[in-house]
């Protein structure tokens, strides 16, 4: 789009108070006193809302807008923001994407191999679902349907990303699913004025803003095969989070949990142990929850110590943080 080199800038601006994509959770108002409205207290206590993007970040600021506009099957509502407590945006593309998801399309249907496509499709982001979950349902050749299998599959395998095809607005007394016709909001940051395109953005939180992800970790992310599973969840120094590991695996007969095979190990591990960390650093085990700061700045990674066959079933990470 026209304005996105002046919006990049302008985030770039915002930096300290960028935030990874998260899951809102919502605290409850206090209840007003005596003789006091609960409407104009919250009113007046509620904070601005949070903003998560499609490129990692989340920004804090106040809408200049004051409603929603909805098209849902019983016609045309009008939401105000004021009943809003949260919206999730269906997986849109910038126009600029759409065409480059064209342009891959076409080249895919060329060579339904080629890696380096399929990694470009994916690399669009959850955004791309639901044209990339078309595209698969109308696919006469099984060759092309095959690598676009691969892609959705891939956006599925994370869970906590919203891929309805319609838009969700929950408000203070029931919810409303729908599409938006809106197609920019305009946010307010003190001085900063920045005109946000509705494809960028993947929810906006009123309230407390916690990440909450859940990630699955199967036969690919061995690190004999070096396999490894990048969450594209960044942590920074010294912010605290947590890691809940669950779920069971088989290999060679051999049942094991995240702790791994007691009497089997590999480089002085438990074959089949769980393990995470953050960037390039070292590898740590992940036998029972993990709760404490990050050592340093990266994406947080996941993977299996094993090596040779593969084993079945996953386990399952769960990791959450409360916005800094």
């Amino acid at each position: 789009m026209s304005n996105r080199p002046a919006l990049l800038t302008a985030l770039r601006r915002l930096a300290p108070l960028l935030a990874v994509t998260a899951l809102p959770h919502v605290r409850a108002q206090e209840s007003a006193g005596p003789g006091r409205s609960t409407e104009k207290t919250e009113a007046t206590t509620r904070s601005p809302p949070t903003f998560a993007l499609a490129g990692g970040q989340a920004i804090v600021g106040s809408l200049a807008e004051k409603r929603l506009n909805v098209l849902t099957r019983y016609g045309e509502l009008t939401v105000p923001f004021e009943e809003i407590v949260r919206v999730r945006f269906h997986p849109r593309l910038s126009r600029e994407d759409t065409v480059r998801f064209t342009t891959l399309l076409t080249s895919l249907r060329k060579d339904p191999r080629n890696e380096n496509v399929v990694k470009a499709i994916t690399a669009l982001g959850h955004g791309a679902y639901l044209l990339v979950s078309d595209a698969r349902k109308v696919a006469e050749d099984k060759e092309i349907a095959a690598p676009l299998a691969e892609i959705q599959e891939s956006f599925e395998n994370v869970e906590g990303v919203y891929l309805d095809d319609r838009d969700e607005i929950v408000t203070k007394r029931f919810t409303i699913k729908g599409h938006i016709l809106d197609k920019t909001l305009r946010i307010e940051r003190g001085r900063l004025k920045l005109t946000i395109p509705i494809s960028d953005i993947r929810h906006i939180a009123y309230g407390d803003l916690v990440i909450q992800r859940v990630f699955k970790v199967n036969s690919q992310h061995m690190e004999g095969s070096k396999g490894l599973l990048d969450t594209k969840l960044q942590v920074k120094k010294k912010q605290r989070f947590t890691l809940t590991p669950s779920g069971s695996m088989m290999w060679q007969g051999q049942a094991f949990g995240p702790a791994g095979i007691s009497n089997h190990s590999w480089n002085s591990r438990n074959m089949g142990c769980l393990q995470w960390r953050i960037g390039k650093g070292p590898w740590k085990l992940l036998p029972s929850a993990f709760e404490g700061k990050a050592d340093a700045t990266g994406n947080i990674e996941l993977c299996i110590h094993l090596t040779g066959v593969a084993p079945t079933g996953e386990f399952k990470v769960e990791f959450k943080m409360k916005k800094r």
